[in-house]
């Protein structure tokens, strides 16, 4: 047992030696040495570098960094060619290199940048950067107690993979790692996956990064375990499906710049480390590797496990917002769901950016998908809170202010929809639509038509709903005024067919909604009657059951069957015998129509 112990301490006290092509990014982004100055800024503005290796083919000729081509663009430089100022004199190393080499080419030279070379060919670039982070990882060995054996440097999450995880998902992973490394490719399992394996949330949504050629890989997995494919040649994506309908998504490792604030990216391939920068938050930017050597071998580049740790939602970077103002909402979300708190500078940047109007640039279709991701948490009400204290509400509506009696009517449509999920009904709902129609409560028709036209809301069901709002409410003021006091002392009683015609036109979350906009008790329980039971009511008669009473085809079949449905809405049959008899009254008043026996 004493040896065990001691070779399980060794193993992760004992630093295997570690080469370059561990930790450089590869493919690397590189500056053709006939590019202008222009060229350059435009580079390295792009991909947010600060230097850039000059190449002829895939040979370096030397890097020129953000400081010259700044000072050459001031003194009117910009249409030299960049072989005129970058610096030859370079160091590189090889893939095989020793961490000590790498430092001290880095350090010994002042160099911003290092290229790994391979048989002549640029393959990877090491950044101060990369070096400093491994330097502080290897600082970071803490004190140990002879009674416990220490976590590796290197963490991995495998027994958190295998507790957490259905043992299908499990293998599943490794089989996507074994057919990775049989392409010479290198796999990773990223982002929320990743998170929410750490901080215990259950997410079976697995995105899975390749260093190589994601669609290749996607086909030959999709091959070997029987799998279907559906590729996005354009963003090297694809989705394999298996045959039980399970999912999981590829991508080739790639980066995204943006044209101008708000826009959609465009994407480039890349490396895992420039793939996981393109990310919203730190907290995202996880990944696990799934090649069999390094089998769950955590990659945190960005500090996630310290901002998990410290409950922290946190950018990578002060553009991020201007890049994709639809990670502000995001930021709610997650700061939401997860209990944490933005970092003070992250809500800098958010006050920033709504001062800047940046969210006005966002297109209707994507706003609404981060509101209804919004709506369908389960602490919705207190990201509501959050967007009004960062006035985004103005984002849906200028005419939206969600005062304290809004925000009642969003707690009261909270619980019942609670109500309503407890009943396990057949009919399915859109339970975020419910919560919209509350947020847009006090807008005029008018002005409702124009935020589904602003936010592209689209689909039959939905639109539906929308127009709807309308007939909901007077169908609310109607039943209002009948169950009214004044109504019930004076002997009228509303009748259960009568709430039937009101609200079985409507749709159900517009009845929801009205459920919860009413403060009578009166109102929600009869409205909560007609969910309950009379919406399920039907005739134990249908058309041929009249067909072989002798009723003659017609018209008068569809009026038969509602006086039937009215009378058992009303109680006034219980029986198919009963329903029968009253066809048979009904129809024998009628001149030439005889009933059958």
């Amino acid at each position: 047992q004493a040896k065990e112990r001691l070779i399980a301490v060794l193993k992760d006290k004992v630093t295997p030696k570690r080469f370059a092509r561990e930790i450089m990014s590869s493919p690397p982004i590189t500056l053709s040495q006939d590019a202008s100055i222009n060229d350059a800024k435009d580079t390295l503005l792009r991909y947010g570098i600060n230097a850039i290796p000059v190449v002829h083919g895939e040979k370096v000729l030397g890097i020129i960094t953000r400081q010259i081509v700044e000072k050459a663009v001031y003194h009117g430089l910009k249409d030299v060619s960049v072989k005129e100022y970058m610096s030859t004199d370079f160091e590189v190393v090889s893939p095989v290199a020793a961490i000590a080499e790498v430092q001290d080419a880095i350090l010994g030279h002042h160099q911003r940048l290092l290229p790994v070379i391979d048989k002549g060919k640029v393959i990877g670039i090491i950044t101060r950067t990369d070096l400093l982070r491994l330097l502080h990882e290897e600082l970071k060995i803490e004190p140990y107690s002879a009674e416990e054996v220490p976590l590796r440097k290197h963490k991995a999450i495998t027994r958190l993979m295998e507790e957490q995880l259905p043992e299908k998902v499990v293998a599943i992973l490794r089989d996507a790692g074994k057919v990775a490394n049989e392409l010479a490719y290198k796999a990773y399992v990223v982002g929320g996956f990743v998170r929410d394996l750490i901080l215990r949330y259950e997410n079976l949504d697995i995105d899975v990064v390749i260093e190589g050629d994601g669609i290749a890989f996607a086909n030959a997995f999709a091959k070997r375990f029987e799998c279907k494919v559906k590729s996005h040649e354009r963003f090297g994506t694809a989705v394999v499906i298996f045959p039980d309908g399970f999912k999981i998504d590829i991508a080739t490792a790639r980066l995204e710049y943006y044209e101008k604030p708000g826009a959609l990216p465009t994407v480039e391939l890349s490396s895992l480390k420039l793939d996981l920068y393109r990310r919203d938050f730190t907290i995202n930017t996880l990944a696990a590797a799934l090649n069999p050597r390094s089998f769950g071998e955590l990659i945190d580049f960005f500090g996630a496990q310290r901002d998990i740790r410290e409950k922290t939602i946190r950018v990578l970077h002060n553009l991020s917002f201007v890049e994709d103002p639809t990670r502000v909402f995001r930021s709610i979300r997650f700061e939401q769901r997860y209990g944490f708190i933005m970092a003070k500078h992250t809500q800098s940047l958010i006050k920033n950016a709504v001062k800047l109007n940046l969210l006005q640039r966002i297109s209707g279709e994507r706003l609404l998908n981060e509101l209804k991701a919004i709506l369908e948490e389960e602490n919705f009400l207190r990201a509501i809170n959050r967007i009004k204290e960062f006035a985004l509400i103005k984002y849906i509506h200028p005419d939206i202010h969600l005062d304290a009696e809004e925000m009642s009517l969003l707690e009261r449509a909270r619980d019942v929809l609670s109500w309503y999920q407890l009943l396990y009904m057949e009919e399915k709902i859109e339970t975020w639509l419910v919560l919209f129609l509350a947020i847009i409560d006090q807008l005029k028709d008018d002005d409702v038509m124009e935020i589904k036209k602003g936010l592209a809301i689209a689909g039959k069901h939905r639109v539906n709903i929308l127009e709807a709002r309308a007939d909901a409410k007077t169908a609310l003021n109607m039943l209002q005024m009948k169950l009214a006091h004044g109504s019930i002392k004076q002997g009228k009683v509303l009748k259960s067919s009568e709430v039937y015609n009101i609200l079985k036109p409507i749709p159900m979350e517009d009845i929801l909604y009205i459920m919860a906009k009413t403060k009578s008790d009166d109102t929600k329980k009869t409205i909560s009657n007609f969910i309950t039971h009379l919406k399920a009511c039907k005739t134990l008669l249908h058309g041929d059951d009249l067909k072989r009473l002798g009723v003659p085809e017609g018209s008068i079949y569809s009026e038969i069957l509602s006086l039937l449905l009215e009378k058992r809405l009303d109680d006034k049959i219980k029986t198919k015998a009963d329903e029968e008899k009253m066809v048979k009254e009904i129809v024998s008043k009628f001149q030439g129509i005889k009933v059958s026996k």
